[in-house]
C-alpha cells in the first residue's frame, strides 16, 4: 500500500442538518493525538462554533471573529441568550448567571468581577459553555445559570505561540498587547499568557429624583461627567507534568494587576426646594487592586474501565485600595471630602470529583465533595464635609468603619446519568451546610446565617427523532449575597446629596428553577423558563423621607416570579440559495456565510413590590452574523436590542440597543489575521431607567463613548503546530456516552 493510501480522512458531516462545523477528528472515546510523520493517519470530529445540548449551548470562540476580537466581557456580551442586564451583572435569558472560569467558580462580584472580565482578551478562550440548568456537581449557589469560561491549554513541541495587537480610538486611545506561548518537552507541557491593557473612557450620566413626599413636589437634577484611565497588566502561566500514562498533575498561577483612575465634574440644582441647591463637585478617584489565584490539580484514570478521580485546591488572594477626593461648592463655600476602602479577601477550597461508568448499560454515577473557606474584610476610612482643604494632600480620617465577612462551606453530591433508548436522564442531589457571618463593629452589627439543605437537579431529554429532541429540566439553586453587597462602606462618595453602600442584612436567595427546551438540528430552540424565589437582593435607592439625601444600596424583595419564552435559530444563507442541494456539500463554517437569531421575553411579579410605573413585560432579542466576501474576507456583525419594560424592579425607559461590525482577513498561511472592527456603530448604546418608590421616584440616564474603532492584529508563530497536543488548563472536560448527553469527566493526555 502506497503512502497515498493510507492517508484517511473520515467526514462527519452526515447530520442532514445546517451544523456549522467542520472536520477535525472522529471521537472514538479514546484520545486522538495528530503525529507530524511521514505516513499519516488523520482522524477526527466537527468542530462546531454552537452547539446545544440538554443542559448548556457551547460557543467556540477560537477562529470565531464574532466573539475573538474584543475582551472577554464583550464576547459573554455577545453570546445569544445572554444580556449584560440593565443595572448591571449577567444574565441567561433574564436570570442572573454565575461567572466560571475553567470550571471553577469566580469569587469576585460586582463591579470587581466586570473590571476582570474587561482586563483579558477573548482570544486566550477556547469555548464558552452557556448551562441554564446546572447539575449537582455544580455549586449550589449558582442562582439561574452558569457562564463557564473554558481558556486555551493546548501545548505543542517546542516554542509556539501567539501574538496579539488591539489598538482603539474614538476620542480616547485603549490598546492591548498580549502574547501567548506553549510548549512540551518529554513529560512537561507549559503555557503562558500575559498582556498589558490601557483603556481611557467619557461617561455622561445623571440623576432626577422626585420627591412626592414633600408638597409641592421637589426636584433633584445630578448631572456628572467622567473620565477614566484604566490600566491593567496579567500573567497567567500553567504547566502539566504527565506522571504515567493514567495520572498527571497540573498547576495554574493567574495574576491581574490593576490602576485605575477617574475624574468627575459634576452639578447639582433643585426645584420647588428653600434655600435653591446649587452645587458644582469636582472629585478624583483611584483604585488599585491585585487578583493572585493557585490553583493545583490531580487527574487520574483509575483503570481501563473509564473510572476517573480527580482532585483540585484552589487558593485566592484579592487586595483592593481605592481612595476618593472631592470638593463641593455651594453658596461659594467649599467643603473637602476624603474616603478611603482598604479590602482583603481571601478564599479557599478542597475538592475530589470521582466517576464511575458502567458502559454496558450506558450508566455513569460521578460524585464528590467540597470545602470552601471565605474570607473578607472591609476597612472605609472618612473626613467628610470639611473645611480644611489640607486634607486631600495629607489625608487627615476622622472617622472609620469596619466590615468582616466569613464564610464556611461544605458540601456532597451524587449524580446518576442513564441512556435508555430515546431517553437521557440525569438525576443528582447536592448536600450544602453554609455558615456565614459578619460584622461592623462600629455599629455594634452582626448578621449570621446557617443553611443545611439539599439541593435537587433532574434533567430529562427525549429523542423524537435523529434530528429533535425534548428536555425538561429542574433544579434548586441558592444565590448568597456577594461580599460587595454586603459591605455597608461607602464605595463611592458622589456628593453631599448620593452616596453608594452595601447592606449588610442582605439575605440568601433560593431559586425553585423550571426549563422546557425543543431542541431541532442540534441548533434550533424553542424554549420556556420558570423560576421562583422566596427572596432576592436588587440594586435600589433609600431616603429618610425628611431630606433630599439618597442612598444607592441593596434591598431583599419577597416572593419573586418570573417567566422566560426564548428561542434561537441559525439560518445558512446557502440554506436559502440552494434548498436541498446546500446539505450535499462540505459545510465549512470558516466559509460559510450565516445569520443566528435570538430572542427572549420575561415578565417578572415581585408580590411585596408595588410597580407605581406599571408591569409590563421586556424583550430582549438580537443576532450574529457571518458573511463571506471575495478576496477571502469576513465581515462579522453582532446585534442586540433590549426593549421598553420592566426588568425586575426597574423600568426601562428607552430601548437599548448596540451594533458592532468587524472585517477581517488571514495571511501568510493563516499566520496573521487583521481585524478592522467598529463597536457600536450607531452610538445608541445608552440608558434610561427608572427606578420607583413610595415617596420618591429616581430617573437614571448613562452614555459612554461606546462608538470604537478598532485595528487588531494576531500573528500565530511556531514551527511544530502540527505536533501532538496536550492540555496544561485546568478544566473538567467531557464528553458524550453513545447516543445521548450523558456526560463523564475525561482527562485529556
Amino acid at each position: 500500500m502506497n503512502r497515498n493510501s493510507k492517508l484517511m480522512i473520515l467526514l462527519a458531516l452526515s447530520c442532514g442538518s445546517f451544523c456549522f462545523s467542520q472536520t477535525d477528528s472522529v471521537n472514538t472515546g479514546k484520545t486522538v493525538k495528530e503525529k507530524a510523520l511521514d505516513e499519516v493517519t488523520v482522524t477526527g470530529i466537527r468542530k462546531e462554533f454552537i452547539k446545544a445540548e440538554a443542559d448548556k449551548v457551547i460557543f467556540t470562540v477560537k477562529n470565531n471573529d464574532i466573539l475573538e476580537g474584543g475582551s472577554l466581557y464583550d464576547a459573554v456580551k455577545k453570546l445569544p441568550g445572554v444580556i449584560a442586564n440593565p443595572m448591571g451583572g449577567i444574565t441567561i435569558n433574564g436570570r442572573n448567571a454565575a461567572i466560571y472560569i475553567d470550571g471553577i467558580p469566580s469569587t469576585l462580584s460586582g463591579q470587581d468581577l466586570l473590571n476582570y472580565l474587561e482586563s483579558l482578551p477573548a482570544n486566550v478562550v477556547e469555548r464558552i459553555e452557556v448551562i441554564s440548568t446546572p447539575g449537582a456537581s455544580y455549586e449550589a449557589n449558582t442562582g439561574g445559570g452558569i457562564i463557564n469560561i473554558i481558556t486555551k491549554g493546548n501545548a505543542l513541541n517546542g516554542v509556539n505561540g501567539t501574538l496579539n495587537f488591539h489598538y482603539g480610538f474614538n476620542r480616547n486611545q485603549k490598546y492591548s498587547p498580549s502574547l501567548l506561548l506553549n510548549g512540551r518537552l518529554k513529560n512537561m507541557s507549559w503555557q503562558m499568557q500575559t498582556g498589558y491593557n490601557y483603556h481611557e473612557k467619557d461617561k455622561n450620566s445623571g440623576t432626577s429624583v422626585f420627591f412626592t413626599s414633600f408638597t409641592p413636589e421637589v426636584l433633584l437634577n445630578s448631572d456628572s461627567k467622567t473620565h477614566e484611565f484604566d490600566r491593567n497588566f496579567y500573567f497567567r502561566p500553567s504547566f502539566g507534568l504527565k506522571l504515567s500514562e493514567k495520572s498527571r498533575i497540573l498547576f495554574n498561577y493567574n495574576m491581574n494587576l490593576a490602576h485605575d483612575n477617574q475624574f468627575s465634574d459634576g452639578e447639582v440644582g433643585s426645584q420647588n426646594y428653600a434655600p435653591e441647591v446649587s452645587l458644582l463637585s469636582s472629585s478624583k478617584l483611584r483604585n488599585k487592586n491585585n487578583n493572585h489565584e493557585f490553583i493545583l490539580k490531580s487527574q487520574n484514570q483509575l483503570d481501563t474501565l473509564g473510572r476517573t478521580l480527580d482532585v483540585t485546591a484552589y487558593y485566592n488572594i484579592y487586595n483592593k485600595s481605592q481612595f476618593v477626593r472631592s470638593i463641593q461648592s455651594q453658596n461659594k463655600d467649599n467643603n473637602y471630602n476624603i474616603n478611603n476602602l482598604d479590602l482583603d479577601f481571601s478564599n479557599f477550597f478542597l475538592k475530589y470529583d470521582l466517576s464511575i461508568p458502567f458502559k454496558k448499560v450506558n450508566l455513569t454515577f460521578n460524585t464528590g465533595a467540597k470545602y470552601s473557606y471565605l474570607s473578607s474584610n472591609s476597612l472605609g476610612e472618612y473626613n467628610l464635609n470639611s473645611s480644611d482643604a489640607s486634607i486631600l494632600e495629607n489625608p487627615v480620617y476622622i472617622n472609620d468603619l469596619n466590615f468582616n465577612y466569613e464564610e464556611n462551606n461544605l458540601a456532597v453530591y451524587a449524580e446518576v446519568r442513564k441512556k435508555l433508548k430515546k431517553w437521557s436522564l440525569v438525576a443528582g442531589l447536592r448536600w450544602e451546610y453554609l455558615d456565614s457571618k459578619s460584622y461592623v463593629p462600629e455599629y455594634e452589627i452582626s448578621t449570621n446565617n446557617n443553611i443545611n439543605n439539599l439541593f435537587p437537579t433532574f434533567n430529562v431529554m427525549y429523542e423524537l427523532n435523529k434530528m429533535v429532541s425534548l428536555t425538561t429540566s429542574y433544579s434548586r439553586k441558592i444565590s448568597m449575597p456577594p461580599y460587595s453587597n454586603l459591605d455597608p462602606n461607602y464605595n463611592g462618595f458622589f456628593n453631599q446629596y448620593s452616596v453608594n453602600t452595601g447592606n449588610p442584612y442582605l439575605e440568601p436567595n433560593f431559586y425553585d428553577n423550571y426549563d422546557i427546551r425543543l431542541t431541532a438540528f442540534n441548533y434550533l430552540h424553542l424554549g420556556a423558563q420558570y423560576s421562583y424565589s422566596k427572596d432576592i437582593n436588587l440594586l435600589a435607592y433609600e431616603n429618610s423621607g425628611s431630606s433630599l439625601v439618597t442612598a444607592q444600596t441593596y434591598q431583599t424583595f419577597h416572593g419573586v416570579k418570573n417567566l422566560t419564552l426564548y428561542a434561537g435559530l441559525p439560518i445558512p444563507f446557502g440554506l436559502i440559495t440552494k434548498g436541498k442541494e446546500f446539505f450535499k456539500q462540505n459545510l465549512d463554517p470558516d466559509k460559510m456565510s450565516f445569520v443566528y437569531l435570538f430572542g427572549a421575553y420575561a415578565k417578572y411579579k415581585i408580590s411585596d413590590y408595588e410597580y407605581f410605573a406599571g408591569n409590563s413585560p421586556i424583550g430582549f432579542f438580537g443576532g450574529m452574523a457571518q458573511i463571506v466576501l471575495p478576496y477571502d474576507m469576513k465581515l462579522s456583525a453582532t446585534y442586540f436590542h433590549i426593549t421598553k419594560g420592566t426588568f425586575q424592579v426597574y423600568q426601562v425607559r428607552k430601548p437599548i440597543q448596540r451594533l458592532d461590525l468587524n472585517l477581517s482577513r488571514n495571511f501568510f498561511n493563516k499566520n496573521l489575521k487583521i481585524m478592522l472592527s467598529v463597536d457600536d456603530i450607531f452610538n445608541q448604546n445608552a440608558q434610561k431607567m427608572n427606578i420607583p418608590a413610595p415617596d420618591f421616584h429616581t430617573f437614571l440616564y448613562s452614555k459612554s463613548d461606546s462608538r470604537t474603532y478598532w485595528i487588531k492584529f494576531t500573528y500565530n508563530f511556531g514551527k511544530n503546530r502540527n505536533q501532538q497536543k496536550e492540555n496544561t488548563q485546568i478544566e473538567v472536560d467531557k464528553k458524550e456516552i453513545e447516543g445521548g448527553n450523558s456526560l463523564t469527566p475525561n482527562v485529556k493526555q
